[in-house]
Order: C-alpha cells, then structure tokens, then sequence
C-alpha cells in the first residue's frame, strides 16, 4: 500500500511540471549515478549517457554512467535495490527486467513491485526478426516455408540473452508460425548479430538500433517490427501484427527506477529533470535515427505497465514450458 501510496502522490506531483527543474536548486551537491546493467557501448548504455549529460547540463549536478554488467542486469539491480534511498542512485533497464525476470528466475534477488519506485521512461524502442542476406526470403511467410522445408536445420534462431525479451519474442514468432525452434542463446547482441552476417545461424530476434545499418547495406533482411505501427527508419518492414503474428515483446521501454523509500521530493526532482532533458532536440533526433521513440511517462503509468506486462509474461512463459533458472 505504501508502494501505490507514494505512486499516486508522485503521479500528482508530477503533473504540476513545467517549472525549472528543482534538480538545478541542488547544484553542486552528491554524486548522481545513472546504474546500468550491461556494458559500455550498447544501447541501455547510450540513452543513459545521453539523459545524464543532459541532466548534468541543466542541473549542475555531476552526473555520471555507473556499468555494472553481468547477470542480464540482475547485478545492478541488486545494487540500486541495496543502494542508499536519497535519489542519487538511479536504475536504467529495459522494461522487461522487471516485468518478464520475475517469471524466468527462481531466485531474483529483488522485487521489482517493492524494491524499487518507477520514476518514468525513456524510450520505446521495437524489436525485430531479421535474417541473412543470402537466407532467400523477404517477408515472414516465405520465412516460414523456407524453414518448414528443413526443420531439423533452420529452425535455429538467436537471442542475446537467455531468458531475455528477445528469447521469448523469437519463441512466441516460431510458435505463432507453427514451427519449431531451437534457441541459440548469446551473451549479447554483438556475438549474436555476428553470427546472423557469417551465416552460422540463419536469423535472430533484437531491438532495431543494431540492425538498421545492416539492413540498409543488404547484409541482414529485417523481416518484420514490432509495435503497433511500422518504424519510421523501416516503411517498407511491416509489424509483426500486419504479417498476421500476435507476439509479446515486441516493442520494450526503457525506464528509471529509484530504490524504495526515496524521498516523494526526490522522486519528483528526478522526473522534473528528466523530463526537461527529454524535450531537447539534440537528443530527439539521434535517438530518432537509431529507432529510439522519447517517451516520458508519469510514474503512475509506469506502474500500471509493470503490473500490466508482468502478468502477460507470466502466461506467455507458463505456455511454452519454460523452466525459471
């Protein structure tokens, strides 16, 4: 109750933005650090460093990108939950840490609904199906014949990450087309999406921001997006939805959490500057470029997701007899 108590007050709290933001009021005070779960260099890492350098500017806070990678992101989640609750230590994980891992491990080491306090979101950003240039097809249907003719050799299908949201969406995609999958897990997207260009596996499933370039050079097909609309990068791509596939994961949002017993005050300047940093176009358009959608959301509707999306991946995990670690 204490969790949806001081949800619904940051909710109104948040509401009244528009004024500078109360971050600036502190400048010069701790150390902010933006915890992020994976290495430098990927994507949770690059939206990171760009919204802290953004709050650094507008606040006067020193801000910084804190890498602890390892465990699919368990480990940094482990060490915000434990961190100290003044707001100067901040989660940054894709969505899907906090809603599918509680169905996927045995032993987490956090609770995502009492451990932590949504602050907002950063990006949404869409996965997809995409395959190897050579592999001869250009659209899901033509992906499901061709791996329906030699099963026993082509239902091989990648993910960077076990137990991941990419695991699951590629499970769901192979499922949904009546075919069987083995998945071939990595650790990461680069060793994955560099098999998929030396054709040691013929296709993989993975947010767009690492593919496009690829794709638009011929050396990997994307087949099709999630999402409920086609990416703006990739018109000519349809959705998962179009190509006549319900999937879950299609799409994952980036969000910020604070440890439990974060000061409302704290919570709210957070958001405020946040928020600020978002609006400002020399962040808009590159993350545009790369597949990356801003969306700031109120800490209320980030609940609501994470109640939301935990449940669906409860079922989606039950139905394809997957084992928690």
């Amino acid at each position: 109750m204490k969790f949806l108590k001081n949800i619904a007050c940051l909710g109104a709290l948040c509401a009244s933005l528009g004024m500078a933001s109360a971050y600036a009021q502190s400048g010069g005070g701790p150390l902010v650090r933006f915890v992020v779960g994976f290495p430098a260099g990927g994507g949770v890492d690059a939206v990171a460093r760009a919204v802290a350098q953004r709050v650094q500017q507008q606040t006067g806070r020193t801000v910084v990108v804190e890498n602890r990678a390892g465990a699919g992101s368990r480990i940094a989640a482990e060490h915000v939950k434990s961190a100290r609750a003044d707001g100067n230590t901040v989660f940054i994980a894709p969505g899907s840490i906090m809603t599918l891992y509680p169905s996927t491990y045995k032993d987490l080491g956090y609770d995502p609904m009492t451990d932590f306090v949504p602050v907002t979101t950063l990006i949404d950003v869409q996965s997809a199906l995409f395959a190897n240039a050579n592999v001869p097809v250009r659209n899901i249907q033509e992906f499901k014949a061709w791996v329906a003719a030699d099963a026993a050799k082509r239902s091989s299908l990648g993910s960077p990450a076990d137990g991941s949201g990419p695991h699951f969406l590629g499970m769901t995609i192979m499922h949904g087309l009546g075919l069987p999958v083995t998945p071939i897990v990595y650790k990461g997207t680069a060793p994955m999406v560099a098999d998929v260009l030396g054709g040691h596996i013929p296709a993989a499933v993975n947010p767009i921001a690492d593919l496009i370039e690829y794709h638009r050079a011929g050396k990997l097909r994307i087949l099709a997006v999630g999402g409920n609309a086609r990416s703006p990068l990739l018109p000519d791509v349809p959705t998962f939805q179009e190509a006549g596939l319900k999937v879950v994961g299609g799409e994952e949002w980036y969000g910020v959490f604070l440890p439990k017993g974060t000061p409302v005050d704290r919570q709210r300047e957070l958001a405020q500057a946040i928020q600020v940093a978002l609006k400002d176009p020399t962040l808009i358009q590159p993350f545009a470029e790369r597949g990356w959608s801003v969306h700031f959301r109120q800490p209320g509707q980030v609940a609501d997701l994470l109640k939301a999306e935990a449940a669906t991946w409860r079922a989606v995990v039950k139905s394809l007899n997957y084992q928690p670690q």
